[in-house]
């Protein structure tokens, strides 16, 4: 079974036996496999040996074991918010529509979140019938040049309604 976030992969697998300690285990998290092997006596036997999906970051990846009958391994992904559709070359396929994407603001990185904060404006701003932060921008931008030298308005109150400021051309005009 496995399961997975823009960051991460979850494996957990079921143990032979439920009386396995961590310390019978040898778990070996390499960037594209992983091997995970059961110590019986004197010798290692290999429960599992596959070639990972895509790109893990091992020393940011962990094992636990719960209660000796299921192994859940926790893989940093190489590449945040790339989507595995198996947990193995060749494996089961990974329901992509039953994943949670959601994604916590302190997940993203600064520009990223900047830009989430800007939609999130701006869909207010749409919602209220207010301008949104491209429209407030071009609108300070003209403004500012409305008594540029040059200006045909220049001398004048600033009239918002004297520009159109909508994105549409009229009938028959061309945008090019």
């Amino acid at each position: 079974v496995s399961t997975q976030s823009t960051g991460d992969v979850e494996l957990k697998m079921a143990l032979p036996n439920p009386n396995i300690k961590a310390s019978d285990l040898k778990i070996d998290i390499k960037p594209y496999n992983l091997k995970i092997q059961l110590k019986q006596e004197s010798n290692l036997q290999t429960l599992l040996e596959e070639k990972l999906h895509s790109l893990v970051k091992p020393e940011d990846s962990m094992w636990s074991l719960h209660k000796g009958e299921c192994l859940q391994i926790n893989f940093e992904k190489g590449r945040d918010g790339y989507w595995w559709t198996a947990m193995f070359e060749g494996g089961h396929t990974i329901k992509l529509d039953s994943i949670d994407t959601t994604r916590y603001m302190h997940e993203f990185g600064q520009d990223e979140r900047a830009c989430v904060q800007k939609l999130m404006f701006d869909q207010q701003q749409k919602r209220l019938g207010l301008p949104t932060s491209d429209e407030l921008s071009t609108e300070e931008i003209l403004k500012n040049a409305w008594n540029a030298e040059g200006s045909p308005f220049a001398g004048t109150e600033y009239d918002r309604s004297k520009i159109n400021l909508s994105n549409s051309f009229p009938p028959g005009a061309s945008g090019t």
